[in-house]
């Protein structure tokens, strides 16, 4: 799984290859989890670079692009 963090736009992309098809809403709550517990890692990283950094990652848009190769063996 890799994140693509767009700090300008509060946009994080999600590239997953074990994707399975499902509606927006249950990707959403399938990543919120995950995507929280990266957030604080994230942000914890970030505040020792950036003092003023202070967003949740966890809240901004989702977004799921398509095209991506997907595993057939997990």
């Amino acid at each position: 799984m890799l994140y693509v963090i767009d700090k300008h736009a509060r946009r994080v992309n999600i590239l997953d290859p074990i994707l399975i098809s499902q509606s927006p809403e249950v990707k959403n709550l399938r990543y919120l989890v995950k995507l929280q517990r990266f957030a604080r890692e994230f942000n914890d990283a970030l505040e020792i670079k950036q003092n003023d950094w202070n967003s949740d990652i966890s809240k901004w848009q989702r977004v799921f692009p398509p095209g991506i190769p997907t595993s057939m063996d997990g």
